[in-house]
């Protein structure tokens, strides 16, 4: 059927169309408009739910690392009572104190194997010469524990002061501070961290939290976090850690949401953190009451009787907060609701006027310029190829703009290869789909070997690593060695002279030396050999030389490969070479599926210490290695690199572990020893393993948002080694998860995990 089309019904059907979709556009846009607002309010409460979350768990886990700290001080000094350690420190620390005037004894001479960071000052009533063997025992102990002080200043960044309170009216304080500066005071033991610590106010001995106070030393606003130690059941004292408040200001400050504040608060309801209305040198108190909008102020304890993580909305404001498990703190958000709707209205409004603006204007100039410029030689192109179909051969109309004249020349000419072709693309489309499914169902295994100079010793490498590829291998599928792009480079020098394109040599492998391509370009030429040897061989090794072939053709070939080695001679002068060819192969493979390695031929028997960087060395390996049509040998300088590389080749599939540090879901626990047996598993089913630390967080059904450390413990081995032992990891990882009492524990084969 003749196809005919009218200029004017062409363009104005154009027109028509732009207009209908341009109005289709708008009216949609305008009729969503309100919608979209709501869902994107909607959408954004989601979002600073989910984020608030994340943020009030990674606070959670800031803080509970003084409780840690403190449990460790107060298991040192309670096991330091149970053994006898009276003698520790009677020729250093203890020798050191010394009296002053004012009555007391001091530690402000320190002895000549410490430093003051090394130390805190031990200050306290009395004379040195009058301590009785138990309060001896006693101050012993509060030395002891100068090292933990240390570590703890160190491992938490807003830790001010860290000391140990005696009932017999000592202190030992660190960071050192001279006597002068800081003694001791029956005072300090009408104070909060000392007070709440007594068996009368504290009687299961555990951890507290002070109000917020204002520090002596002018450290600004503080809290601290103190621990009664007992002796036995007899109370000593209590060890305590002072922390300022601008770790905790700057964790809230990096919640940074336009609409609203997110605030800690305690149990006395001061502010500990607000990004605005506290500071850490602030010398005022503030109450939950002072920092709340008017909408709330005045109702904070109706607040906290909401269910917590869950957005709530009270007087035009809304407010989100979560109860601590390591401090008797509560953190909350509050923001306006009608600053968040104005800003998301600002937004999708702006974005509407946008594409309304976008639309007019291209409306505009496709008006102004589609019909010269594209309508009219589009719709004489049409024809043409209309009649080219028919094989008319119409000559070209000369009205046709001079830019489009180009195109009709080559329509007419790829008709008139189009029948020749379509029979050929017929013939051969068969073959390459029965390939290309071939190739799905299987990858072989391909090693590639670039000689960066000539005669690096490549040649004579294929060889051995085909000879010991057929010496392990299991497949009914053999190996294949060849050259490119000269096939029969190998046929000329190695063999005696055959026109067989394949040659079967005695030691099991293939040598190709031709291939009848027909006439097709070199790239297709690489890929139609690729499918070729893919299909028929389980072991590919190919040997290229960087300077005989163009980047087009490496890089067909580079993406099968699962090992490349780059062969280099010992000889000084080709390392630039060396550094271009790294980088070309590199930028053409990914790398987390193709193993890079480099290697030197030590063609002339010297090896240097400037070779120490190649990943191989072979010390000596005669480049002109001549590979007979006999069985050979592989020479015993090259049988421990020919088997790295085989092994190397072999291990592609992986398999990894996840051991949580948690048991009963959230509750922190020592499981090194699952991590250990773990890599004695992996040791002996896949011969080797490595471990990882990750930080994560999940979802659990029963006790909701976790955040946690876990271990990976990942090995790589064969496809034979993990058919073979996948059902005993798998057994072996339902008991770890019911040995810990997990939710589900994660396994990850090959990049894809799956939950036990």
């Amino acid at each position: 059927m003749k196809i005919d089309f009218c200029k004017n019904d062409f363009s104005v059907r154009y027109i028509k169309t732009m207009m209908v979709t341009y109005c289709i556009v708008v009216v949609i846009s305008a009729a969503l408009l309100f919608l979209q607002n709501s869902e994107k309010v909607k959408n954004e409460k989601i979002r600073i739910t989910g984020e608030f979350k994340s943020h009030s768990l990674a606070l959670d886990n800031l803080v509970v690392s003084v409780e840690e700290h403190l449990n460790l001080f107060s298991k040192k000094a309670e096991s330091y009572f149970i053994d006898d350690y009276s003698d520790r420190y009677e020729n250093n620390l203890f020798s050191s104190l010394s009296d002053s005037d004012e009555g007391i004894y001091h530690l402000d001479n320190i002895p000549y194997s410490y430093r003051e960071e090394n130390i805190g000052n031990l200050t306290g009533y009395g004379h040195v010469n009058e301590i009785d063997v138990s309060l001896k025992s006693e101050i012993d102990m509060a030395l002891s524990l100068n090292s933990l002080f240390q570590a703890a200043k160190e491992n938490i960044p807003n830790s001010s002061w860290i000391y140990y309170t005696s009932k017999r009216q000592f202190i030992n304080i660190y960071p050192w501070v001279e006597s002068s500066s800081f003694s001791y005071l029956d005072e300090l033991k009408t104070h909060e961290f000392y007070r709440w610590g007594l068996p009368e106010e504290n009687p299961d001995g555990v951890s507290f939290w002070t109000p917020i106070y204002i520090d002596e030393a002018g450290d600004g606003l503080m809290v601290t976090s103190a621990k009664p130690i007992y002796k036995k059941s007899e109370f000593v004292g209590t060890v305590a850690i002072d922390i300022t408040l601008d770790r905790l200001i700057n964790f809230v400050t990096t919640f940074d949401h336009d609409a609203g504040d997110m605030l800690i608060v305690n149990q006395q309801n001061q502010i500990i953190a607000h990004p605005v209305l506290t500071g850490a040198v602030s010398n005022k108190l503030k109450n939950i009451d002072d920092v709340l909008p008017g909408g709330l102020s005045g109702n904070s304890q109706d607040l906290f009787n909401k269910k917590p993580m869950t957005i709530h909305t009270y007087n035009d404001y809304s407010y989100i907060w979560y109860e601590m498990k390591s401090a008797p703190w509560r953190v909350m958000y509050v923001y306006s609701d009608n600053k968040l709707s104005y800003q998301d209205w600002i937004k999708i409004n702006a974005e509407f006027f946008l594409l309304i603006i976008a639309l007019s204007i291209m409306i505009y100039i496709s008006n102004k310029v589609t019909f010269n410029e594209f309508i009219n030689p589009a719709e004489k192109l049409v024809n043409h190829i209309s009649l080219e179909s028919k094989e008319t051969g119409k000559a070209v109309d000369k009205r046709v703009p001079p830019p489009w004249i180009p195109w009709f020349d080559k329509i007419t000419e790829i008709f008139s290869e189009n029948n020749h072709l379509i029979q050929e693309i017929k013939e051969k489309n068969e073959s390459l789909l029965e390939k290309n499914t071939a190739l799905e169902r299987y990858m072989p295994k391909t090693i590639v070997l670039i000689n960066v100079q000539p005669e690096c010793g490549s040649s004579t490498l294929g060889h051995m690593l085909a000879r010991s590829f057929m010496s392990s291998a299991s497949e009914t599928k053999s190996t294949v060695y060849l050259e490119y792009p000269r096939l029969e480079k190998t046929f000329r020098d190695c063999l005696v002279r055959d026109e067989k394109n394949i040659y079967h040599h005695p030691d099991g492998f293939d040598i190709w030396g031709r291939y009848d391509f027909g006439v097709m370009p070199e790239l297709a030429r690489s890929s139609m050999l690729m499918n070729n040897v893919l299909e028929n061989y389980s072991n590919v090794v190919i040997s290229v030389s960087a300077d005989k072939i163009d980047e087009s053709e490496l890089d067909v070939i580079l993406k099968y490969a699962k090992v490349i080695v780059l062969v280099m001679p010992t000889k000084s002068g080709y390392e630039a070479e060396f550094e271009r060819v790294s980088r070309q192969v590199k930028l053409n493979v990914r790398q987390d599926k193709t193993s890079i390695y480099s290697l030197y031929n030590s063609i002339d028997g010297l090896v240097s210490e400037e070779n120490g960087s190649a990943d191989f060395t072979i010390p000596y390996m005669e480049a002109g290695f001549k590979i007979s049509k006999h069985s050979f040998d592989i020479p015993e300088a090259a049988v421990s690199v020919v088997s790295e590389l085989i092994d190397r080749v072999e291990r592609t599939q992986q398999i990894s572990i996840f051991i949580p540090t948690t048991t009963n879901i959230d509750e922190v626990a020592d499981t090194s020893a699952y991590v250990d047996k773990t890599m004695v598993l992996f040791g002996e089913k896949f011969g080797g393993a490595t471990c990882s630390e990750a930080n994560g967080v999940w979802n659990s059904s029963k006790g909701g948002l976790v955040s946690e450390t876990v271990n990976i413990v990942a090995s790589y081995t064969t496809e034979e080694g993990l058919n073979r032992h996948v059902d005993d990891v798998i057994e072996y990882v339902k008991s770890i998860k019911q040995e810990l009492n997990q939710d589900a524990m994660a396994i990850e084969i090959n990049k894809k995990l799956i939950l036990i």
